[in-house]
């Protein structure tokens, strides 16, 4: 009763197919299995829910920002815009997106949205890079120093 069955078996006379899924190892004798980590259930058949990892899923994920962990690991999966052991840090200035691996292309002293790379327009800039100066009524020119020659009613 103690020796043990090949893999894959178990019962007095290591006569019962063992039931377990993914890796799981079932106990020679009363085929009980043992879920790895990352899964869990009687045959090991479901996966760690979200949020959780580790053998029988009873480790809590420590992500932030949205990040999702590994269901066996517990290593980090960061949102877009996010990075650190635990998803804690916002990408740096100048860069966006997943791992922070894309450069942003904002102009004239606009910032940039860490998530997706929406540039953020100072005031008097506007378009998709800020990229285009918005003068105040009655100006015009690249600098905005030039005054329109027109009056109010459209006429010189």
């Amino acid at each position: 009763c103690e020796e043990l069955c090949p893999p894959g078996s178990h019962g007095a006379q290591c006569e019962l197919r063992c039931p377990c899924q993914n890796g799981g190892v079932c106990h020679h004798v009363t085929g009980e299995c043992s879920c790895p980590a990352g899964w869990m259930g009687l045959v090991c058949a479901q996966p760690c829910p979200p949020g959780t990892f580790g053998i029988n899923c009873s480790q809590d994920c420590p992500c932030h920002n949205g990040g999702h962990c590994d269901p066996v690991t517990g290593k980090c999966l960061c949102a877009a815009g996010y990075i650190g052991d635990r998803c804690q840090e916002e990408c740096p200035i100048g860069t966006y997106g997943s791992q922070c691996a894309q450069s942003c292309a904002c102009q004239n002293g606009a910032t940039c949205y860490h998530v997706s790379g929406a540039c953020i327009c100072e005031p008097g800039f506007k378009g998709t890079h800020c990229h285009q100066r918005m003068c105040p009524e009655g100006f015009y020119g690249l600098k905005c120093n030039k005054r329109c020659p027109c009056n109010i009613t459209n006429t010189l």
